[in-house]
């Protein structure tokens, strides 16, 4: 049966195990340790059913080989026992050793790919985190000024009626001053209706014509005087009225103007923090698409160059086999034929001398293969 090898859970110390194949079957206390080596007993899609060889967790269960497509298992050598077993049928030592070097850089790639997909993974983790971490600040940000708004709110509410209040008491200052006025004015008329009567009756009783009407035209006269004082006493008043609205009116014009400026000074804070905010995610997001772009291509340019040595020593071993067949074969006219027909060569120099024959031959990378054949 295959083997295979846990890789993922490092930083939960191992695997979830679970005792079903269902992914709702109940799982066991313990995890499978990373780096454990367990046997197939059988694979259902991602499901494993398991035996373990090597490392700690439970002897049995069923675990996942993947998730979220993350490897947390792989075969073991995989591929290796399948080319060593085709190479010993073909009884080629040079072909077992290219088929052990293949699959090593197979395992080697498939690992590097899988170390590659983690990092992916992790930074894509993290940027996620981040992106909630921000949009929990944001959320915060937003409440704290939709509490400091309310707070505004209830300020210019308190405000507005602290001014109400004032401008009532005002008015009620101001109709009891008029009272206070009308209340005066009408003493003073009784007390003058009085003095008036009494008068008339002393000029009655004395019965001088001429006193009376001196009298008359002096009572008359005083009361043109208290009527000037009343009436300037009334326009006094008006204008002390006019002027305490006119004050209160630019009270309140200059308190809702001081407001605006708050409101708008708040809004243009709030505005340039958001924008701000939006700068700072557009470039995060731009480095993180680069040190993704760079990544890709490190990995890309790798595999290329391990493409390019596996197709250099296939061109090797090949030259090699066919340079022995031709040392057996002791012909001259083939070696050159041969040579010819080499794969992914181009035959530079064919040279005949007496007793020797050289071919030099060029792989497809360039790097220079000399064959030298002698024939006697």
């Amino acid at each position: 049966m295959a083997k295979w090898k846990i890789v993922g859970g490092s930083s939960a110390g191992g695997i979830l195990v679970r005792q079903g194949e269902s992914t709702k079957a109940p799982q066991f206390d313990k995890r499978l340790s990373t780096g454990a080596i367990v046997e197939e007993i059988a694979l259902k899609g991602d499901r494993l059913h398991y035996k373990l060889l090597t490392g700690t967790g439970p002897a049995t269960g069923w675990v996942s080989i993947k998730l979220s497509g993350k490897e947390l298992a792989i075969r073991e050598n995989s591929t290796e026992p399948a080319i060593k077993e085709a190479a010993k049928e073909s009884g080629s030592k040079e072909a077992e050793e290219k088929a052990t070097k293949e699959a090593e850089e197979q395992e080697r790639a498939r690992v590097e790919e899988s170390e590659r997909k983690k990092t992916i993974e992790k930074a894509r983790e993290e940027a996620e985190a981040k992106v909630r971490k921000e949009i929990q600040e944001k959320t915060a940000e937003e409440k704290a000024k939709k509490e400091a708004e309310e707070q505004e709110r209830a300020r210019v509410a308190e405000e507005e009626r602290v001014r109400v209040d004032r401008a009532r008491e005002e008015e009620r200052l101001r109709k009891e001053a008029e009272a206070l006025a009308r209340k005066r004015v009408e003493e003073d008329a009784e007390r003058a209706s009085e003095e008036r009567a009494k008068k008339e009756a002393e000029e009655k009783a004395e019965g001088d014509a001429e006193e009376r009407d001196r009298k008359r035209a002096i009572e008359k006269a005083r009361e043109d005087s208290d009527a000037r004082a009343r009436k300037e006493a009334e326009e006094c008043s008006r204008k002390a009225a006019e002027e305490l609205a006119k004050k209160a009116a630019d009270e309140r014009a200059l308190e809702e103007s001081e407001r605006k400026k708050t409101i708008e000074k708040a809004r243009e804070e709030a505005e340039a923090k958001v924008r701000k905010e939006i700068q700072e995610k557009t470039a995060e997001e731009k480095a993180k698409k680069q040190a993704e772009e760079h990544a890709k291509k490190q990995t890309d340019e790798k595999r290329r160059n391990d493409i390019d040595e596996m197709a250099k020593k296939g061109a090797e071993i090949q030259a090699r086999k066919v340079a022995e067949q031709l040392v057996k074969s002791n012909a001259a006219e083939t070696v050159t034929n041969k040579v010819e027909k080499l794969p992914h060569t181009q035959v530079r120099e064919t040279k005949r001398r007496t007793g020797v024959v050289e071919a030099c031959c060029l792989p497809f990378n360039d790097a220079l293969l000399a064959l030298f054949v002698k024939t006697r």
